[in-house]
């Protein structure tokens, strides 16, 4: 049986055709990012973690910042690291939202990017105007996009998959000396719910969690909390079979 061969020429070809083609996307979906990234930021805090998918242009995955653009040499030069609200990453770990043609390299914006650091990213595919078959991802605001050393609870739910009953789960924080908010293990959390008090104590992580909880309407407590935690909005919430809620608490 004859065997048919490829020339070389024509290989050389599609392939310089196909990373044509995979700039052109990445230089339109750099535009488009760059047109629509908001003059000012929004407040308000982010949902609660996610088991599936909360549309369907929802899209969760791991992605490592290659390139920041519009980044302030200055601040470079004092923190030694380049941010900047739009980046461009290699996506590292699918959960759910990426098509194929846009699972490898993605631009995201709006937000707060730092080269060379992986991140957790929560957003959505085909928000922004023409970017239905572009590799973009619109990841702002009130989002759980965040660096993936502070996304704990997120890839834990997720690999853990879902439990019976209610869970509710969220990470501890303490103000330290200046201001900053440190993840803090051993605090106390105490939730009250249709079975009366329950207090936990946060692990080696810093991750408080209540699980196989029955339905009902929950509250949130802790000891001490810092205007922070007021501030970041409602700590009750009524919850169904298979819900998953929670939040991060402050405390001085």
């Amino acid at each position: 049986m004859k065997q048919i061969r490829a020339h070389p020429g024509r290989v050389l070809v599609f392939v310089c055709l196909a990373l044509l083609l995979l700039f052109a996307g990445i230089a339109l979906a750099t535009f488009e990012v760059v047109m629509h990234i908001p003059g000012s930021s929004i407040t308000c805090g982010p949902p609660p973690p996610y088991l599936k998918p909360v549309s369907p242009l929802h899209a969760v995955f791991t992605a490592h910042i290659l390139y920041v653009g519009r980044f302030d040499p200055r601040y470079a030069i004092r923190s030694g690291h380049r941010f900047g609200p739009w980046a461009i990453a290699h996506v590292k770990r699918r959960y759910w939202g990426l098509p194929w043609w846009g699972s490898q390299i993605v631009v995201l914006a709006p937000g707060w990017y730092q080269e060379g650091e992986t991140y957790f990213v929560d957003g959505k595919m085909g928000a922004l105007p023409y970017s239905k078959f572009l590799p973009v991802v619109y990841t702002g605001p009130c989002n759980r996009t965040r660096p993936l050393s502070e996304a704990v609870v997120d890839t834990r739910i997720l690999m853990q998959g879902p439990l019976r009953g209610v869970r509710i789960i969220g990470r501890t924080y303490r103000r330290q000396p200046g201001g900053k908010y440190e993840p803090t293990p051993g605090m106390e959390v105490e939730i009250s719910g249709p079975d009366g008090p329950i207090l936990v104590t946060s692990d080696a992580n810093a991750v408080y969690e209540f699980d196989r909880l029955p339905v009902g309407h929950y509250t949130i407590r802790i000891e001490h909390p810092d205007r922070r935690d007021y501030e970041e909005g409602v700590h009750d919430k009524i919850l169904s079979p298979g819900d998953v809620w929670g939040r991060d608490v402050y405390s001085q």
